[in-house]
């Protein structure tokens, strides 16, 4: 028989990082040792078989643990308070006496443990990827690659990395707001999860678009 020991203080956040499946340590491990074995172990492969400038298997897996974080986050952080409303416990939670800015901020509470598990994966494949860098930056700064553009530091290795550093520390948290955001007006757990998702998608999808059709009238233009 497990015993909990009650809270003092936060009484929403102590029900968030150790009563739910998501929050708790012991699940938080295991979604870590599920997500971070098979990148480490597909880079790991890639890294003593292939020799090129750019594995496949590395920016698959990469793109891959980026597309699982965003899904479990998004699914997690959207049915905070839609889980609660559907549960009909909502109620039960407005009338604790704390301000609506504390009983959001324990609720993320367990959703920031989830995010900070799930970044050491994204991590992982991010250092993964900055070797492969490091490792070919003479062959990737050739011009046939890169337009002769040799030696610009756009592509330097360190750049690269402090840029995918800097995007896994701030777009999961992005996407845990938005989603919690959605939750907050949708009454299903199931809409809100779907509403973030189709969200989260013309968020990524809409710029790439339009930078693609920029670059297709750029280029249209420089023809003439």
């Amino acid at each position: 028989m497990v015993v909990y020991s009650l809270p003092e203080d936060d009484p929403v956040a102590w029900h968030e990082t150790t009563r739910k499946s998501l929050g708790s340590f012991p699940y938080l491990l295991r979604v870590l040792i599920l997500l971070e074995v098979p990148v480490l172990v597909i880079s790991v492969r890639a890294l003593a078989t292939a020799g090129n400038p750019f594995p496949k298997p590395v920016s698959v897996v990469q793109i891959f643990t980026w597309f699982l974080v965003i899904l479990i986050i998004s699914a997690r952080a959207s049915t905070l308070f839609s889980g609660e409303r559907s549960r009909q416990t909502l109620e039960i939670l407005l009338s604790t006496p704390l301000t609506t800015r504390e009983l959001v901020r324990q609720k993320y509470r367990g959703v920031n443990r989830l995010i900070l598990v799930l970044s050491v994966s994204l991590l992982t494949a991010v250092a993964f990827a900055t070797y492969w860098r490091f490792e070919f930056r003479d062959m990737m700064w050739q011009p046939r690659f890169y337009g002769g553009l040799r030696g610009s530091s756009n592509h330097h290795p360190l750049c690269y990395m402090t840029c995918a550093v800097l995007a896994v520390l701030i777009y999961p948290r992005m996407t845990a707001w938005l989603a919690l955001g959605i939750g907050l007006v949708c009454k299903s757990p199931a809409r809100a999860t779907i509403f973030s998702i189709v969200a989260i998608v013309a968020w990524c999808g809409i710029p790439a678009l339009l930078v693609a059709w920029l670059e297709t009238e750029y280029s249209m233009f420089q023809n003439e």
